[in-house]
């Protein structure tokens, strides 16, 4: 396919008229012929010319070798893939082009046997763990790739050159089958000497001491002699000397091995160049931003030692604070090797204003529209503050917050928030008004570390949502007072995920507990732990396995004799146990909710991708409620199975799912169908 595209008109007229024309040429129709050992669908993936075009027919004969490939990799060594064609003109302009891939598979070659002859050092299990060549085996395919053997044979080398083996030769002898279906491999190990590290030596450097400089190494004397590892202590040994204030140092290694192979003295020659030091650091592009936000991410001070690997810190630290498209570091006097370097630190603020709103309907909290409006760079200064709101069949919340990310310059994240909400969660009897204030704290320790600390302190109201004359809840009105509760949160959380919005492969871990107190009532006095854990693989390519255990616990330390019920745990709907109304995975023998000081919910879910973004879901929820307060009705545990389709969007999936109940009640319906937005889990 051809697009051309004509202008008709003066460039510089206000208007011109743009004639595109388009040249689709040939239609292609794809059949196999042959073809046993792989579906049409597996090798209609091999079709390149669909992706890349088929200029000069270069995409059908990438196809061709694609397929060939598919074919070797796979274990058949004689297979041939050739092309027939047939054109049928359908109109004036249109012609299929007809093309048949006619395979010959041929014989399909597995390793029947491997052995090895010669080897010392190493065992056989040692050595076949080197190996993509494998005998067949509950794991293992078996095939036999020639180029997969030579590589096979390159990965024992380096195992022997690992440890110290220098001059290890392999040869092969590769035994056939009459047939070709069946091959014997043997490897002929000659291990040779091995070659130890007599001694290390440093010289030429003054900026660091001997001890320093040995412990930066990682090759030691006594060890195997690795030669490949002298580049990895060169650039260790340069990086240690160059934060010192020598961006210009050279280190060179040599290795003299004696005349039997079994020793090897190793010698770093260092060339350390000038000493250079930290000018002037220049600011361009903070139109808002404050000057000393962006000084307080760099990590040096005019008159320090110049080090490169604190510049590029340097420079990670002031993009990664949010507020800026770009950053660009421009050093003037380095190439030069000035003794000072003066430094040009070119930005591009983000917009700092933002604006969001949306709505739609998921089934926990019914229909709901929300809002958010805030600035990324408060006053230059990197804050984050905003206001929001949302409002939802089962209630409403407004708050406002500001979020400072480094307080008094440490790492440690800060947000501080009030917040006003009243809620009436579906199916339960009661009600809550809330309105307080938060104080977080949060260190990042490491890419997959963080910990957290909250204070927050509430005044709350449960109210009855019905009238009702004749219940329980009126046996404590202490509960239905208004209470003022000071809660403590230590956290800690560790995450692996590749994705937020759409993990396939990972860990995410949090464990916290909350410190209540009730300020003048005993009812708001305990501990409640709480633990999440969600597991995430790919075994194969479109099929994702997402796993979740949750459990938390209620232990109360004041004298009063109940916790209350909008402090309780409560399980089912959409977020947990799917297939059940939400909260009501254990009722009453009134038909309500039934709340628990002890939980634990798991679910089992496999995402399988359709194409065209749809994704296909199966899942297993099993959810216990337990520690209740009053007779319930329904069993501890609970489970349900289900099904689902999603359609995946650049901010997440949003999908409909069916969970069917394992062993309902007499007067519970078989099953339910939730709407979501985003994963549950």
């Amino acid at each position: 396919m051809n697009i051309d595209h004509k202008i008709i008109g003066e460039p510089a007229a206000v208007e011109v008229s743009v004639s595109i024309t388009i040249h689709e040429g040939s239609r292609y129709e794809i059949e196999f012929t042959g073809n046993e050992a792989f579906g049409e669908d597996t090798l209609r993936k091999d079709l390149i010319l669909f992706k890349e075009g088929n200029t000069n027919d270069l995409g059908l004969r990438k196809s061709l070798r694609a397929i060939k490939d598919r074919y070797r990799l796979a274990g058949f060594l004689e297979a041939t893939v050739k092309l027939e064609e047939e054109k049928r003109a359908t109109g004036e302009q249109e012609t299929i082009r007809m093309i048949r891939f006619v395979i010959d598979e041929g014989p399909q070659t597995m390793v029947s046997a491997i052995r090895f002859m010669g080897n010392q050092a190493f065992d056989e299990e040692k050595l076949k763990k080197q190996m993509l060549t494998r005998v067949p085996g509950v794991r293992e395919k078996g095939r036999f790739v020639p180029e997969i053997l030579e590589e096979d044979i390159d990965a024992i080398k380096a195992l022997y050159r690992k440890h110290g083996y220098m001059d290890t030769g392999i040869g092969k002898e590769v035994t056939w089958s009459a047939d070709k279906r069946n091959v014997e491999i043997t490897l002929d190990i000659e291990e040779k000497v091995q070659t130890l590290v007599a001694s290390i030596e440093v010289t030429g450097i003054t900026a660091i001491s001997g001890q320093e400089a040995y412990n930066a190494l990682k090759m030691r004397e006594g060890e195997p002699f690795r030669r490949y590892m002298m580049q990895s202590d060169e650039n260790a040994l340069s990086a240690v000397i160059s934060k010192k204030g020598y961006p210009h140092v050279k280190v060179r290694g040599e290795a003299a091995i004696s005349e039997d192979r079994s020793e090897a003295r190793v010698s770093y020659y260092v060339d350390e160049g000038p000493r250079v030091k930290m000018g002037h650091v220049h600011y361009m592009g903070n139109l808002k931003t404050k000057k000393r936000i962006l000084q307080r991410e760099f990590q040096m001070a005019p008159g320090e030692p110049f080090s490169l690997d604190k510049m590029l810190q340097s420079q990670r630290s002031i993009r990664n604070t949010g507020i800026f498209n770009s950053v660009r570091f421009r050093t003037i006097g380095l190439k030069e090797k000035r003794e000072e370097i003066q430094l040009l630190v070119d930005v591009e603020e983000k917009k700092p204003y933002f604006i969001q709103a949306g709505g739609g309907y998921e089934t926990n909290k019914g229909f709901y529209l929300h809002a958010r409006a805030g600035d990324r760079n408060l006053f230059g200064t990197n804050k984050d503050a905003w206001v929001a709101g949302e409002v939802s069949q089962i209630g409403y919340r407004s708050e406002l917050g500001i979020t400072e990310p480094r307080l008094f310059g440490t790492r440690i994240a800060t947000t501080f928030g009030l917040y006003s909400e009243r809620r009436e969660e579906f199916n339960q009897d009661f009600g809550t008004r809330s309105f307080g204030s938060s104080l977080g704290f949060s260190r990042r320790w490491s890419r997959h570390i963080t910990t957290g600390l909250n204070f927050r302190f509430e005044r709350r109201e449960q109210f009855v949502r019905d009238s009702i004359a004749d219940t329980a809840y009126f046996e404590d009105e202490d509960m239905f007072k208004p209470r003022s509760i000071l809660v403590t949160t230590p956290s800690i959380r560790y995450d692996t995920r590749d994705s937020f919005i759409r993990p396939k492969k990972g860990v995410l871990s949090s464990l916290s507990v909350d410190v209540s107190n009730g300020i003048r009532n005993s009812l708001d006095d305990f501990l409640k732990y709480r633990y999440d854990m969600r597991l995430y693989t790919t075994p194969f390519d479109r099929v994702t396995f997402a796993l979740l255990g949750r459990a938390g616990h209620i232990d109360p330390f004041g004298p009063a004799e109940r916790i209350p019920d909008d402090q309780l745990f409560y399980l089912g709907g959409t977020s947990d146990v799917r297939g059940f109304r939400e909260n009501m995975l254990r009722i009453d023998p009134d038909g309500s909710p039934a709340g628990g000081r002890a939980m634990a919910a798991g679910s089992v879910e496999a995402r399988i991708d359709l194409g065209r973004n749809l994704e296909f879901t199966l899942f297993y929820d099993v959810g216990y409620v337990g520690s209740t307060y009053v007779e319930s009705l329904s069993d501890d545990t609970r489970a349900s199975v289900g099904v689902g389709l999603r359609y995946i969007t650049p901010v997440g999936p949003i999908g409909f799912l069916y969970g069917h109940k394992l062993a309902p009640e007499a007067r519970e319906s078989p099953g339910r169908i939730h709407f979501s937005i985003g994963y549950t889990f």
